[in-house]
């Protein structure tokens, strides 16, 4: 797995290997794996981040947070998506989410 950070207060962009693009908010950090399988599209996040998703819809883009586990087709911005609180907001920009609240 690789983790990206943001730092220094800074929005930090990370380019997934599908090509997904990903800006980290301040003190955010997504967990991913050097390569997806065939089947899904994996992803961690503690904190806030938008993304704007590669489409491929035999193979779903997974967002896994301590609250929620959101299934992304198109672009998609969560924020308050931390350990600490385990609440988690996702806000659609386009295209379609299927979001699950993971039982507390």
């Amino acid at each position: 797995m690789i983790t990206a950070s943001s730092t220094d207060g800074k929005v930090k962009e990370v380019m997934l290997p599908d090509g997904t693009k990903v800006w980290l908010n301040q003190s955010a950090t997504l967990r991913y794996p050097k390569e997806f399988s065939e089947s899904e599209r994996d992803v961690y996040l503690d904190g806030e981040a938008y993304f704007e998703v590669t489409k491929n819809r035999r193979c779903p883009f997974v967002v896994e947070s301590e609250a929620m586990r959101i299934k992304v087709i198109g672009t998609l911005s969560i924020s308050s998506a931390t350990r600490v609180n385990k609440l988690a907001e996702a806000t659609l920009i386009e295209g379609e989410i299927e979001v699950r609240r993971k039982p507390r």
